[in-house]
């Protein structure tokens, strides 16, 4: 009896309903902000999204669950965990919804610009910055033949055929398509 009794308790903290509702919420607030930019990401996600978020968990929680305050506690918890994932791997999250969202409209842009000699197919994906301490600029960059490959598996920075400046970060976003992070205050034309 008394197992029977510790498997129903287990069920009334661990609901699944309640874990994917949070892990959902956390989904449904993150990813737009993600997508609308770091800057803004971080500022919404410190002082709108966290406040918000835990409590629609908490509140909504209370309401459906009623008097089963260790599952809205477990529940909150794993809310935070998510987003807090989810913040530390922002560019992660934001270059896959953006590519999702609008990857077929950068790759037209992309393919209709001209072949400049020596160098890949590119444009801008994301920029962010802060006046006077400089823009970031992270390019779309086109390569056939996905000689970016093993820097993107290897997170290795450097300069790489077809980018003219050393670069921070490759990510990949499909074959042939890349996202090139470059040092701040550097641009495609203009390298230090």
């Amino acid at each position: 009896m008394a197992e029977i009794s510790q498997k129903t308790r287990l069920r009334q903290i661990f609901r699944p309903w309640l874990l994917c509702a949070a892990v959902a919420a956390a989904f449904a607030v993150f990813v737009p902000l993600a997508v609308f930019g770091d800057d803004l990401a971080v500022l919404l996600y410190v002082f709108l999204f966290l406040p918000f978020g835990l409590s629609v968990v908490l509140i909504g929680g209370l309401v459906l669950v009623k008097r089963h305050a260790l599952a809205m506690l477990v529940a909150a918890v794993i809310f935070c965990g998510v987003t807090w994932f989810l913040f530390k791997n922002t560019s992660a999250v934001q270059d896959t919804a953006r590519w999702f969202l609008y990857g077929k409209s950068y790759q037209r842009r992309v393919l209709a610009e001209p072949q400049e000699a020596g160098q890949l197919k590119h444009t801008v994906w994301d920029a962010w910055g802060f006046p006077g301490a400089g823009v970031t600029t992270v390019y779309l960059v086109y390569d056939p033949t996905n000689s970016l490959t093993h820097a993107a598996k290897t997170h290795a920075a450097g300069r790489f055929a077809g980018i003219p400046c050393s670069v921070p970060a490759v990510r990949r976003l499909a074959s042939q398509w890349y996202a090139v992070e470059f040092y701040t205050g550097q641009s495609w034309h203009s390298c230090r």
